[in-house]
C-alpha cells in the first residue's frame, strides 16, 4: 500500500507537540497554522482547525500501536468505521486556501521587509520577493555578503510593521461554511461529504471552545453566547 493523507486528532494545543513527535519519528505532517500576537505581544503560531492534523503513511507498513501510543494523540478521523484518506490533490487545495487566507489578511507585497520565525533564520532580515508553491513563499535577505533568494514556509513569515500597527491575523469566521451539502474553504468549493462532516464537526468545535460568558438574568441561569455565527 502506497503511502496516503489521513487526518488524525491531538488533544486541544497540543497539535505542534504532536505533529514535532511524529516528525521525528520519519513521518510526513501538515498542520494548518497562522502567526498570531498574543495579549502579551509575543507572536505565535496558532492552528487553523484545533485539535487536528493531516499525516502522510502506509496504515499496513506502520506499527498502529507504536503510533496510537504518542503523547497527547486521540488517534484517526474515521468515517464508516475506516481511516478518512485524502488525495494529494485534496491537500494542495487545503494548502492553498490556507496560504490564500494569511497573504490576504497580511497584506503581504514584493519588496515588504519581513520577519522569518523558523527555519534557523529568526532574526535574520529579510525581503518578501512573492509566492512560490501552495504553501510556501519567497525572501531574499543577505548571507556572507551576498543576496539570496530562499523559499520558507509562509507561516514563518511575518510583516515588520511599528509595534503600534501590529495586527493579529485572525482566522475569518466564514473560512469554512457550509450551503446544503456542499463544502467551502476561503470560497472555494470542496466536494467530498466526508470532508464536509469532517470539518462541520471541528468548526462546531472551535465555536463552542469560543464561546463567551454572557450573564443570565436572576433565576435563570447562566447563559452562553457563541462568539462564531453557526453554520
Amino acid at each position: 500500500m502506497m503511502k496516503q493523507w489521513y487526518i488524525i486528532r491531538s488533544k486541544l494545543n497540543k497539535e505542534t507537540q504532536v505533529a514535532d513527535k511524529l516528525t521525528s519519528c520519519g513521518f510526513e505532517v501538515y498542520v494548518p497554522q497562522y502567526p498570531a500576537y498574543t495579549k502579551w505581544g509575543e507572536l505565535k503560531l496558532q492552528p487553523v482547525l484545533r485539535g487536528y492534523l493531516f499525516i502522510k503513511l502506509d496504515l499496513e507498513a506502520t506499527s498502529l500501536e507504536s503510533f496510537m501510543n504518542t503523547p497527547n494523540l486521540i488517534g484517526f478521523v474515521r468515517f464508516e468505521d475506516q481511516p478518512v484518506m485524502l488525495t494529494d490533490q485534496e491537500m494542495y487545495q487545503i494548502r492553498e486556501q490556507v496560504t490564500k487566507m494569511i497573504l490576504k489578511q497580511t497584506g503581504l507585497k514584493p519588496g515588504d521587509p519581513v520577519r522569518i520565525l523558523s527555519e534557523g533564520f529568526d532574526g535574520v532580515p529579510a525581503e518578501y520577493v512573492g509566492p512560490s508553491t501552495p504553501d510556501r513563499v519567497e525572501v531574499r535577505f543577505n548571507l556572507l555578503g551576498k543576496m539570496r533568494i530562499m523559499p520558507v514556509q509562509l507561516i514563518y513569515v511575518v510583516k515588520l510593521e511599528p509595534v503600534a500597527k501590529q495586527i493579529d491575523i485572525a482566522l475569518p469566521d466564514n473560512f469554512v461554511r457550509f450551503e446544503g451539502p456542499c463544502l467551502f474553504v476561503n470560497g472555494e468549493q470542496i466536494n467530498r461529504s466526508w470532508i464536509t462532516i469532517w470539518l462541520k464537526a471541528a468548526h462546531h468545535n472551535r465555536c463552542r471552545i469560543k464561546r463567551k460568558r454572557q450573564r443570565g438574568t436572576r433565576g435563570k441561569g447562566r447563559r452562553y453566547k457563541s462568539s462564531l455565527s453557526q453554520p
